[in-house]
């Protein structure tokens, strides 16, 4: 009964929409095609991401320590680069905050290691032995000839200019605009702040744009914009371009010109029910449920009419509980794989390997300290971490029902 109440608690959390997508069937409309007899995956809500003025100070130094960063939304829920309908595990996190004279931007931008810690009687996969769908870049990295790939681009867009913010450190931000001339790079220096960099397990950016530099009129309050948010991550190949928002009926991904399958921000100052509440009900009956990242709370919002809000303190506590639930279930399976006759080791090894890495993801989401202090990036971490750990768990319960160990 209690893990019954939990999983009726985390249906209603985005990270539970993105893990049962798999196991769930919804109409066509905005679904990629599965194949006869298969479930279809259920696209993520809408996103709306709600940017707050900031009235303190903030240092640009990419530490992210500077409290005023609290007074705006914590953004994330960027996708995975393979599998559309389910979040990336490598998380990225983004802090978008506003005034008169600038946009604020601060970026987290996570990455697993090339090999995480295993257990010693678990065989231990390199990179070249886990699937690549890039083995030419994929060689190349190992000749040495090009570096890993760990990049940020922030587009934002206005009545048909898009303003793209590429961050590759450690070189300095750079910054293009798509209008309705074409696209061209913008000459301009950007205040920034780099802490970290592409090799490390996360780095961080802290920029400030003036409004004159990007060529718009500083935002109204209630006012809303296009915005898009996109990482490569090609380290794994596997894990590339991953994005906030795209066309789930698409194969291509989503860039400058196509604002239509671009998130919305959101520029409040105060009272920003009254302006959530309106740009929900713009925003349903055209694109379906939504997701709404306010400054303490996640909105979620049918079609139906039914609007569900969770403070992310709360969510925590609901969340660490089924994670507990996940490693539990692991812990009662035996790492020892008998020897059956129709199988060889390695197979059944590399499985349990790559099952392993998965789990391990959220046991350190689980336990991360959480960047500007803040529950939402607790939540984040562990939405993220979910889908992949449940994947693993059935992985070892496949093993165990092939050599005929049932639970």
């Amino acid at each position: 009964m209690v893990y019954r109440s939990i999983l009726s608690v985390m249906t209603a959390a985005l990270l539970v929409s993105a893990a049962m997508a798999a196991a769930t069937t919804q109409s066509a409309t905005g679904t990629q095609s599965a194949p006869a007899g298969e479930p279809q995956a259920a696209p993520l809500p809408f996103p709306i991401y709600v940017a707050f003025r900031i009235d303190g100070a903030i240092q640009i130094d990419g530490q992210l320590t500077e409290p005023a960063w609290r007074q705006t939304a914590l953004g994330w829920g960027l996708s995975h680069g393979m599998e559309p309908n389910v979040l990336c595990p490598d998380a990225t996190l983004f802090r978008i905050g506003w005034d008169n004279e600038a946009l604020l931007v601060s970026l987290a931008c996570y990455k697993r290691k090339i090999q995480d810690d295993l257990p010693e009687n678990i065989w231990k996969p390199q990179e070249p032995e886990i699937i690549d769908t890039q083995a030419v870049p994929r060689h190349a990295r190992e000749r040495g000839v090009a570096p890993p790939v760990n990049t940020a681009d922030v587009l934002i867009s206005r009545q048909g200019r898009t303003v793209t913010l590429s961050f590759v450190p450690p070189a300095a931000p750079t910054a293009s605009v798509h209008d309705s001339v074409g696209s061209r790079p913008l000459d301009m220096e950007i205040e920034h702040a780099y802490q970290g960099g592409p090799d490390d397990d996360l780095w961080t950016v802290e920029a400030r744009v003036t409004w004159q530099q990007l060529g718009f009129e500083p935002p109204t309050t209630g006012e809303d914009w296009a915005l898009n948010v996109y990482r490569d991550i090609r380290f794994f190949s596997n894990w590339a371009f991953i994005a906030w928002m795209r066309d789930w009926g698409k194969a291509e991904y989503s860039r400058y010109d196509l604002v239509e399958r671009f998130g919305r921000i959101l520029f409040v100052a105060d009272r920003p029910d009254d302006a959530i509440d309106k740009i929900v009900k713009e925003t349903l009956p055209r694109r379906g449920p939504v997701r709404v990242f306010a400054t303490d709370t996640l909105v979620l919002a049918e079609p139906n009419g039914q609007t569900l809000r969770q403070r992310y303190g709360e969510q925590v506590e609901v969340l660490k509980a089924y994670a507990e639930g996940i490693s539990r279930q692991r812990s009662r399976i035996s790492n020892d794989l008998p020897y059956h006759p129709f199988f060889t080791e390695k197979k059944p090894r590399d499985h349990l390997a790559l099952a392993s890495r998965q789990l391990a993801r959220l046991t350190w989401a689980v336990n991360e300290k959480p960047l500007w202090d803040d529950p939402a990036c607790t939540v984040a971490l562990i939405s993220h971490a979910i889908p992949e750990a449940r994947e693993g768990l059935s992985a070892y319960k496949k093993e165990r029902l092939y050599r005929g160990l049932f639970e």
